[in-house]
């Protein structure tokens, strides 16, 4: 499963989204995503913080977190799915690595 983080032009588009997608389900490719904020996991140079601190601390900004990413969906798929959500800017894919005894093409 792959991840991706998307910025939306403004904080509010970024609210509705992941509002929306509570009363509806969205899919990229055959997949069911799952939208979420996103929120810093560190303070500048501190070390990482545990997400339930960053959630009580920080309000939500204008960057979603996407998962369950198809590994083969571009940013052009990501932000195509997004983009009746709101004004899209920026759309950034990452990928899980694989768990502890799954066979990895990772080099």
């Amino acid at each position: 499963m792959g991840y991706a983080h998307v910025d939306f032009k403004e904080k509010e588009d970024a609210i509705k989204a992941n509002k929306d997608h509570k009363e509806s389900s969205m899919t990229i490719g055959d997949r069911e995503i799952k939208l979420d904020y996103a929120f810093p996991w560190r303070h500048k140079g501190g070390p990482p913080l545990p997400r339930r601190a960053v959630k009580d601390r920080h309000e939500p900004g204008p960057t979603i977190f996407v998962g369950n990413v198809p590994y083969e969906a571009t940013r052009e798929d990501i932000g195509e799915a997004m983009k009746s959500l709101g004004d899209v800017v920026a759309v950034r894919i990452g990928a899980s690595l694989p768990k502890l005894g799954q066979a990895s093409n990772l080099t």
